[in-house]
């Protein structure tokens, strides 16, 4: 069957697919009822069903863990996938095509040459390596680490790069892929001399989306000279690879994290291969880039439970993994209640503690905050420190970057337990009257007089102020004009901002709500990204909370309609709450 627009695909699939006939094809146990059919839920433990299907509506909702949808939600809850790939799977399951324009039939080609020339080139590089003796550098590299060849996809680059083009130029006569494309992919560049292959001597690793497909690769330098000149060497950017975007092994790692409902982060593709031989299936790098958001989400849709899932570090424990560790939890404030860290013992990264040991395991993994927290105790008791400022200040650093007011609420509690200093009190010390504080409250007096709709000085100020709140004396606040000291004594008793929790009469409060609404563009915050992140993070967390609240008063409303439905249109009229 084909369908004209992407709108009609949707739509076709949610009409065509039976969603009861889905389920039982999914080996899903239904057990029949008036409205449709019930059966143990999926996506949360329970021993009684309280998954509905709904025939009239084509619809499912589950009273226990409150998850809800059509065909499509399903089979994103289930197999971890985000909307576009849901769809895609259903019309390849079902045999509903979209009719083309010249465009997109044009990226649809480049997108499947792509895919190709990275298929024949894995090809080509596993081959080399199969043929390699053991005592090759290459080989070596992997053994010497007490590794076997199996965990991971290993290939090699050669030294002679004519065996490459040799290998590729039949593909190239063929068609099924063009040396442009090789180009974009990073595999044939124009030098000065003419094209060469930048990939030579290297053992490769290999970069492979939910289906298996190659998206790129990274070839790992074998010489001390290559090593110092440029250790890896990636895939370009491209319409199939984005460096920044890419999860080494998730490909692998995606069924065991899901069983696991947790998931290893390590920094490198041997670590990889030596947590999964030592057992650890669960196990991802983010090779040479910093974890955000992006790849959360991507994380995120795999975990059978999310809100009881864990990330846990397994980085190296020296400057740069604690450093690294930190970054995580500082810029990732949407699962600091979910991050973990095992410390690799002996100052070792997991390859060196695991490689040549596989009857060795890990720590058990404890919450981040609590791993801080009990060095910071730790180092207090060996020094045998009596003042306990210090501690106080260091954790009180970290707990400035949790915007979760009960989590922080509750080490601040800890805190005040184990150093015997009341919890008001360690609220002043946290941050300390720090320099920048003061300079953008300084800054704001000496412009009193100058006209303010034209920028957004003050705004940002007065969210700088509403997250450092604890740490600026009261004294600067009664030096704002009166109408400033109005907003900033509201924000000082905020838990969380939104634009419903300011008052729009006044007229600083109603363009911060403006801003808060349309965020500050980056261009306009170049010269202070810290001021950024609280705003950004400020504002997430306060719609956040806005919306958990609305969400729970709609799920309330909607179990109370559906329970009171007696008809096919009252039970449609209940779904309606949820859309």
């Amino acid at each position: 069957m084909e369908v004209k627009s992407y709108n009609d695909l949707i739509k076709t699939i949610v009409e065509k697919v039976d969603l009861i006939d889905y389920l039982q094809r999914d080996g899903v146990h239904l057990k029949p009822s008036p409205q449709g059919a019930t059966c143990l839920c999926m996506f949360h433990k329970e021993k009684t069903p309280s998954f509905h299907i709904f025939s009239d509506t084509q619809s499912f909702y589950c009273f226990g863990c409150h998850k809800s949808g059509n065909i499509l939600t399903y089979v994103m809850n289930k197999n971890g996938l985000d909307f576009k790939s849901a769809v895609s799977l259903l019309a390849e399951q079902y045999n509903i095509t979209q009719e083309l324009s010249p465009e997109e039939k044009a990226y649809n080609e480049k997108l499947k040459q792509s895919y190709r020339a990275t298929e024949v080139l894995g090809k080509f590089f596993e081959e080399e390596f199969r043929k390699l003796p053991d005592l090759h550098i290459a080989k070596k590299m992997i053994t010497d680490r007490g590794l076997g060849y199996n965990a991971v996809r290993y290939g090699y680059a050669p030294e002679d790069t004519s065996k490459l083009i040799k290998f590729l130029s039949p593909y190239i006569k063929k068609k099924e892929f063009t040396p442009k494309i090789l180009n974009e992919l990073g595999f044939l560049l124009q030098g000065k001399n003419g094209p060469y292959i930048p990939l030579r001597n290297r053992l490769m690793f290999y970069f492979q989306n939910r289906d298996d497909k190659i998206e790129g690769f990274t070839g790992r330098a074998l010489t001390e000279y290559d090593t110092k000149n440029r250790k890896y060497v990636n895939s370009s950017n491209s319409i199939i690879f984005q460096k920044s975007r890419e999860i080494y092994n998730l490909n692998q790692a995606r069924k065991h994290i899901r069983n696991e409902n947790s998931v290893y982060l390590v920094e490198g593709q041997f670590d990889v291969a030596a947590m999964i031989e030592a057992g650890y299936q669960n196990v991802i790098a983010i090779s040479g880039t910093a974890l955000d958001k992006h790849h959360i989400e991507k994380i995120n849709m795999i975990f059978k439970d999310s809100s009881n899932a864990k990330y846990i570090l397994c980085l190296d424990d020296d400057f740069a993994g604690q450093k690294a560790s930190r970054a995580v939890f500082e810029k990732n404030p949407n699962i600091q209640r979910k991050l973990y860290i095992t410390v690799v013992p002996n100052g070792k990264d997991p390859c060196e503690y695991l490689g040549k040991d596989k009857t060795k395991k890990l720590n058990e993994p404890i919450l981040y905050l609590d791993y801080i927290f009990n060095q910071l105790k730790d180092e207090y008791v060996k020094n045998k420190e009596t003042d306990p400022y210090n501690v106080i200040n260091e954790f009180g650093s970290l707990l400035a970057k949790v915007p979760d007011v009960l989590l922080r609420e509750s080490y601040i509690q800890k805190l005040s337990t184990f150093t015997l200093i009341p919890n008001n009190v360690i609220k002043q010390i946290i941050g300390g009257v720090d320099s920048k504080s003061i300079e953008i409250l300084k800054d704001l007096e000496s412009l009193k007089d100058i006209q303010l709709a034209e920028g957004n000085y003050f705004d940002k100020a007065l969210v700088y102020y509403s997250h450092n709140r604890n740490s600026i004396p009261k004294v600067y606040l009664e030096k704002f004009p009166e109408e400033y000291q109005k907003v900033l004594k509201q924000l000082t008793e905020l838990k969380v901002i939104t634009p419903m929790s300011l008052d729009k009469n006044n007229p600083i409060a109603s363009r911060l709500i403006k801003n808060l609404e349309t965020p500050i563009p980056n261009s306009e915050l170049e010269d202070s990204t810290d001021i950024q992140t609280h705003y950004i993070t400020l504002v997430k967390f306060g719609i956040k909370d806005y919306q958990k609240a609305k969400e729970e008063k709609m799920n309330l409303l909607f179990k109370q309609a559906l329970e009171n439905a007696k008809t096919p249109e009252e039970i449609k009229n209940a779904f309606e709450i949820l859309n």
